[in-house]
């Protein structure tokens, strides 16, 4: 996805994300590549980032999170529990 398409989908996530439109957050997560998804993430606010992460299917949320920069993927550790971690290493491994 080029730079200008990339603003738009963070424009339109963020604008959701203030309208309350979970639905619609989901949905837009459905029509996007995991990789694309990774760069939407390092721009979120952090507050928002492990609920945008839990949006995502088991199997996106997995490669989503092996194309984030470490230092995001440290953040979202901390912010998943036990089983939440678990899953996504095991969707990682498969």
């Amino acid at each position: 996805m080029e730079k200008e398409q990339l603003e738009e989908l963070f424009n339109e996530i963020s604008d959701l994300f203030e309208a309350g439109d979970y639905q619609k957050i989901r949905a837009v997560i459905s029509e996007v590549e995991p990789f694309d998804l990774a760069m939407v993430c390092e721009e979120l606010e952090e507050k928002r980032l492990p609920i945008f992460f839990r949006m995502m299917a088991k199997d996106i949320a997995a490669e989503c999170f092996s194309n984030m920069s470490s230092e995001l993927q440290e953040l979202l550790i901390k912010k998943m529990s036990d089983s939440e971690l678990k899953a996504m290493l095991d969707e990682l491994f498969v």
